[in-house]
């Protein structure tokens, strides 16, 4: 009799879970969205101001490049309205594909993303460094490098925690 009802609580838990996963997944307001071209990334860039309204504010942002058998880094410094650095982080976006012994494969992504959380609301902008490639070696970033699009979230809700839960 105990394993039929502790079933039952543990099928009510796994669903309420579940539902918090589908209700979480995608959760979180669009700050701001940047597109920019390779003609910027032979020095620091710093973006336009994104607008954070929450306090304890979690934030993602989202990198995403149209790499081919290539690749982009980029250093990235979340710096406050006193050119302070808040947070510092990286992305490293690569994707490869190919055709080896008659199978294709591929791997990498164009797109990467990080999570992040900000104290305080208020205006905060990026200061991006590049190197890009196609190999092993950077190249000319203005010629390797691609249009690199930025997307800044904030609210976000972890929905992973969820889905392990379940």
């Amino acid at each position: 009799p105990f394993r039929r009802e502790s079933a039952w609580v543990m099928l009510c838990f796994a669903m309420l879970n579940l539902f918090l996963l589908v209700c979480f997944w995608g959760a979180g307001q669009q700050v701001k969205r940047y597109s920019i071209s390779p003609t910027y990334y032979a020095t620091e860039y710093v973006t336009d101001p994104f607008k954070i309204t929450q306090h304890n504010a979690l934030c993602e942002v989202e990198y995403q490049a149209d790499v081919n058998n290539s690749w982009m880094y980029v250093d990235v410094a979340v710096i406050d309205s006193e050119d302070r650095a808040v947070i510092e982080a990286s992305a490293d976006i690569s994707y490869y594909y190919g055709v080896e012994g008659g199978e294709s494969w591929s791997e990498g992504s164009k797109t990467v993303s990080s999570v992040f959380k900000l104290r305080e609301p208020g205006e905060y902008r990026f200061l991006l460094q590049w190197q890009a490639g196609t190999g092993e070696t950077p190249q000319n970033v203005k010629q390797a490098g691609k249009t690199l699009t930025i997307t800044v979230y904030q609210g976000v809700v972890l929905a992973r925690y969820f889905a392990l839960c379940a």
